[in-house]
């Protein structure tokens, strides 16, 4: 990954790094996508947090379906 040190001046444009930017030339043509550290250590790991309880969990496996991830993008090709 390459580095750049910002001087003073671009990194009050970037107002802190508080939140995520998008960095475009003179033309208007986006060349990326900048993160604060935290944002990005957030989607670099994302939180080991499951949202369900273990009854839910339970309940999907027992309700079957489900399918190969193959047949899904077949069925997507038809849309």
């Amino acid at each position: 990954m390459g580095k750049i040190v910002l001087d003073s001046v671009l990194r009050e444009k970037l107002h802190g790094m508080t939140e995520p930017l998008e960095v475009f030339d003179e033309s208007g043509k986006t060349l990326g996508f900048v993160l604060p550290v935290e944002e990005y250590r957030k989607r670099l790991r994302p939180s080991q947090d499951i949202p369900f309880t273990e009854e839910e969990l339970e309940r999907f496996r027992r309700a079957g379906g489900g399918g190969p991830l193959s047949d899904f993008w077949k069925r997507m090709e038809k849309v």
